[in-house]
């Protein structure tokens, strides 16, 4: 896999970043800022690099009703986009705005989102490294329930649609700009295809 070094020389070929800043450095991605302008991702495995060029893809397709990171360059193993400001969700911010995200996300068309290259979900695999992974750290009296839930998931009827694949709490970035009554504006961020969000269908 390509290094930060090589991804930010790839990236940014005429620029000598002054501030670099790590603040991920997950299963999928390291996430660099630089200059608190730019994101730079770099892959971890060659999944999640493949997965990049289909992002990017997908993005200059959609029309979201909130702020997303357009990609301005895609490289091999990396992806470079504008630095949404803000921080991460929490209870107090109205979910209305990312509710309307995820509507528009989920009425994409499918036919077109295949056509781009999202992958289709892998429903038998997902329960299957679940039951694997995850029942085993469960309590005894724990993986009944647990079970009958990945049976359920197995057996679920659902209308593909696009997902987002990680709407976690860190993944959805709030302004800080008050509107009336003291709520706030979400504003979201969409990242690379990866597990959750679990209406099912093509992942992007």
């Amino acid at each position: 896999m390509v290094c930060v070094e090589e991804a930010l020389a790839a990236a940014l070929p005429d620029v000598t970043p002054v501030v670099l800043r790590t603040i991920d450095t997950g299963w999928d991605n390291v996430v660099v800022v630089i200059a608190d302008e730019l994101i730079l991702r770099v892959a971890r495995n060659e999944r999640v690099a493949r997965s990049y060029a289909v992002e990017a893809a997908l993005l200059r397709e959609l029309t979201l009703p909130l702020a997303t990171p357009f990609p301005m360059r895609v490289g091999e193993g990396w992806i470079l986009t504008r630095r949404i400001p803000g921080r991460a969700y929490d209870r107090r911010v109205d979910a209305e705005p990312l509710g309307r995200f995820l509507a528009a996300l989920h009425s994409f068309p499918v036919a077109r989102a295949r056509a781009l290259g999202a992958p289709e979900h892998d429903r038998a695999g997902d329960v299957e490294r679940f039951r694997s992974r995850v029942l085993p750290l469960l309590e005894s009296h724990e993986r009944g329930a647990a079970e009958r839930l990945l049976e359920e998931a197995l057996t679920a009827q659902f209308e593909p649609a696009l997902t987002h694949g990680d709407v976690g709490p860190e993944h959805v970035l709030v302004d800080d700009v008050r509107a009336p009554l003291g709520r706030e504006r979400a504003r979201g961020r969409a990242r690379a295809p990866a597990e959750g969000d679990r209406r099912r269908g093509y992942d992007g």
